[in-house]
């Protein structure tokens, strides 16, 4: 019984850990494709973004203007510059 008591009280401080990393994995990957995107963005490469982004992507800009991934990958083809103002 005093077994069962110990890691009933050890297992939600156990679980709290297991949470903060998943926290903090999905943190890292996220940093990660922010950055893949950027970076993708500022080379132009439109086959790395094509792989970033789902085929239902939808980007609204700043000024309301409604993107979604067909036209936001021809548009960083061509040397249109999304206006977010």
């Amino acid at each position: 019984m005093a077994m069962l008591v110990m890691l009933s009280s050890v297992s939600p401080y156990v679980n709290g850990q297991s949470k903060d990393t998943k926290n903090k994995n999905v943190e890292q990957e996220f940093v990660r494709l922010h950055r893949a995107e950027d970076e993708a963005e500022a080379k132009k490469d439109i086959a790395a973004l094509d792989r970033l982004f789902s085929e239902d992507f939808i980007f609204v800009a700043a000024n309301g203007d409604i993107f979604d991934k067909k036209k936001f990958l021809e548009d960083i083809k061509g040397d249109y510059l999304l206006d977010t103002r």
